[in-house]
């Protein structure tokens, strides 16, 4: 595959996209790593441009590449080395190839309206944790949820750690970043939706049946759980039952736990 090589110019406003104040101007974001970015190809995202290292084009085949240029929907390609990907990444192994993606705000109106009878959304309620929020995002693609909401106090779902956790699956479905929770939350009872928190103690037990076919389920910070004005708007707290000495779950495992209660029992 033929590919120009990376300017200085383009090099240097793609490296500001690791800067969150950039992406936000720019509107644009990293995404790093074989798998996501082909996934982002795939996907109806908008790609402005993929750069990877020549190494890396002559010996590998990219999934949604096509043409001479490798462009698929337009996007421009091109060839930086391996000094230019590092510049590009904050991993700290580069895989070699990096996209560069304009941020996408799901329409959360039609998503409250659906006239589905089945519909399961995961809110996340000051989750900071990169990795955590990722591995959610992850995790809810694998168990077929509608949609992800990020609130306003959790980390940016277009945080470079959040993007390469996703491995892709940010693709898959709609993720809502930054959103007023409280107010998510009033929009999904008015519109039919069962809203349970989930709490590291004090909750009931997570059984079989107990979460409703539409159900918003918000999932709080790693340290110290749901807030209390989440609390208080959620209709019914659930707490997974303990059996050993650990003192608390990781929200992600948290939030495989529920998810797979919900959907295999």
């Amino acid at each position: 595959m033929t590919a120009a090589k990376l300017s200085r110019a383009d090099l240097k406003s793609y490296q500001k996209l690791l800067q969150k104040k950039f992406r936000q101007e720019e509107g644009k974001f990293l995404v790093e790593g074989l798998r996501s970015v082909e996934e982002a190809l795939a996907s109806e995202w908008v790609v402005e441009a993929v750069i990877a290292t020549a190494a890396f084009l002559e010996n590998r085949k990219i999934k949604g590449r096509s043409g001479a240029s490798g462009a698929h929907h337009g996007e421009k390609w091109a060839e930086g080395s391996a000094r230019d990907l590092e510049q590009l990444s904050d991993a700290e192994t580069p895989q070699g190839i990096v996209a560069v993606v304009h941020r996408q705000e799901p329409l959360m109106d039609a998503l409250w309206k659906s006239s589905s009878t089945t519909s399961i959304v995961v809110a996340l309620d000051n989750v900071s944790d990169p990795g955590n929020a990722g591995t959610i995002i992850r995790t809810c693609d694998w168990f077929g949820v509608d949609a992800v909401l990020l609130d306003e106090r959790s980390v940016e779902l277009y945080n470079p750690k959040v993007v390469r956790s996703t491995m892709g699956s940010m693709f898959h479905l709609p993720v809502g970043n930054h959103v007023e929770l409280p107010e998510a939350m009033r929009q999904a009872k008015r519109n039919g939706f069962t809203v349970y928190a989930t709490g590291l103690s004090g909750g009931e037990p997570l059984s079989k049946g107990m979460i409703a076919k539409k159900s918003l389920i918000v999932f709080g910070n790693e340290s110290h759980g749901i807030s209390s004005e989440v609390e208080k708007l959620a209709e019914r707290t659930i707490t997974i039952p303990g059996f050993g000495k650990a003192e608390s779950l990781n929200v992600a495992t948290s939030c495989a736990v529920v998810l797979a209660t919900v959907r295999l029992f």
